[in-house]
């Protein structure tokens, strides 16, 4: 059975994709970024300190071997695991570890799509078309 032309490139660019996994994030506004890089060997300042929101520093830049930035429509919520209290139970190991999202986005039909450390570039990108995200693409960049 023979593939569509570039079927190939399709492939190979989902694959690359998906070695590129979220290690950590930065939000402003509805604006995010997603640290790229292998998760589970990543590290930052007081990482393994709760509550992650006021003794930890972001990814060491030894582990980012790139960055996506999207911004999100107006109608969308964006929550971190902190917003909802003065001092969240949680750390960034514990973001590292999968065991809670590290990024709640609730939609304009209140649909919620959860981020975790560890998901791929395919998942970013999925949650953010349904969402109505954009790549800020002049911010893209791969080391």
């Amino acid at each position: 059975m023979s593939r569509g032309y570039g079927q190939e490139q399709v492939e190979q660019e989902a694959q690359k994709r998906s070695a590129k996994q979220i290690i950590d994030i930065e939000i402003k506004g509805n604006l995010v970024r997603f640290f790229l890089g292998e998760n589970g060997k990543q590290w930052g300042d007081d990482w393994d300190d709760a509550p992650y929101e006021h003794n930890c520093g972001t990814v060491y830049d030894e582990y980012v071997t790139g960055t996506y930035d999207m911004a999100f429509p107006w109608d969308c919520r964006l929550e971190e695991q902190a917003d909802a209290v003065i001092n969240s139970q949680y750390c960034r190991k514990d973001f590292m570890d999968r065991k809670v999202a590290a990024l709640t986005i609730t939609d304009k039909f209140d649909k919620i799509h959860n981020f975790y450390f560890g998901d791929d570039m395919n998942a970013i990108l999925k949650i953010g078309r349904l969402c109505g995200g954009m790549c800020m693409g002049g911010n893209t960049y791969e080391k």
